[in-house]
């Protein structure tokens, strides 16, 4: 009879290391688990965040660019419309930021001040390109930009030629327009598809 208490209690002994050991390799499990999914959930966090950042960055260069380059092309205009005035002889008084300016002085003022927006917009458009790496999803938003930049360089060396009063009439502030749109759109939708993947952590 001891015998057999004794070989029950070594069964005993046994089943509680085997409880035990299951029990300990659970909680290892569990702790293993746990710091894969934190250290996943951190990683992610970490990746949402520095897209976020990025986001706003780019968005920044691209307002500044977009509200630059409307500017840009309302200046031309006011010139246009200055030299078309003169040309006729209808040239009058221009209010010209808070000065009032005659045809001469107006002119140089615009063209004073799209030399300081032609600047802006370079940074603008140069930040925006080292921001947007060159694979293929970026490929549109590019495009959109570098053709802004070539208009506007277009425009600016007609701007710039001694023969201003007929390059005015080839500008083309339509096709300026028609592009800064499409950046708008094609910016408004890229931002768009990018914040989700910002909140997903990808």
């Amino acid at each position: 009879m001891a015998f057999i208490g004794q070989g029950l209690n070594m069964d005993l002994t046994i089943i509680t290391l085997i409880i035990s050991s299951v029990g300990v390799f659970a909680t290892f499990v569990n702790i293993c688990v746990t710091y894969y999914w934190n250290k996943r959930k951190l990683k992610a966090d970490l990746v949402s965040q520095s897209r976020i950042k990025w986001l706003d960055r780019v968005k920044g260069y691209v307002s500044t660019l977009i509200t630059n380059v409307t500017l840009y092309r309302s200046y031309v205009g006011y010139i246009k419309i200055i030299k078309k005035e003169t040309s006729e002889g209808v040239a009058h008084n221009y209010i010209c930021g808070e000065a009032r300016l005659d045809a001469n002085e107006a002119l140089d003022y615009y063209v004073s001040q799209l030399n300081v927006i032609l600047g802006k917009i370079d940074v603008s458009i140069e930040s925006i390109m080292l921001d947007l790496s060159k694979n293929k999803g970026n490929y549109a938003f590019r495009e959109a930009v570098t053709s802004l930049g070539e208009q506007i360089q277009t425009i600016d060396s007609l701007i710039s030629h001694e023969n201003l009063q007929q390059n005015l009439e080839i500008i083309n502030l339509t096709e300026i327009k028609s592009t800064n749109d499409r950046l708008r759109d094609i910016a408004t939708n890229y931002f768009k598809n990018e914040w989700e993947k910002a909140k997903k952590g990808e």
